[in-house]
């Protein structure tokens, strides 16, 4: 699968903060980006990491992360809140 580029996924983001605070991000990259290929050992800080985590940090939602399952009351896991589009499992990996 091939990502975007940080330009091109910034330009077709949603206008609106993925995560209510640092908490919810923390822990729902934990589930996600810790175990896919594309932000091996959290390089999206340092590079060459995840084009759509840098957007995410940027204030704006990927449009490959669409929204993850809720209950019958609208609620959700922040673990689950997104689904990414682009995950691909790291060898020993598991979202």
């Amino acid at each position: 699968m091939t990502l975007p580029t940080y330009d091109d996924a910034f330009a077709r983001a949603r206008d609106q903060v993925p995560f209510s605070n640092g908490t919810e991000g923390l822990d729902w990259e934990a589930r996600w980006c810790a175990t896919c290929v594309h932000d091996v050992d959290g390089q999206a800080m340092t590079g060459p990491g995840c084009p759509l985590l840098m957007v995410a940090l940027s204030r704006r939602t990927p449009a490959e992360w669409t929204e993850g399952p809720r209950d019958e009351s609208g609620h959700y896991s922040i673990r689950d809140q997104y689904r990414c589009g682009n995950y691909e499992q790291t060898p020993g990996g598991g979202a």
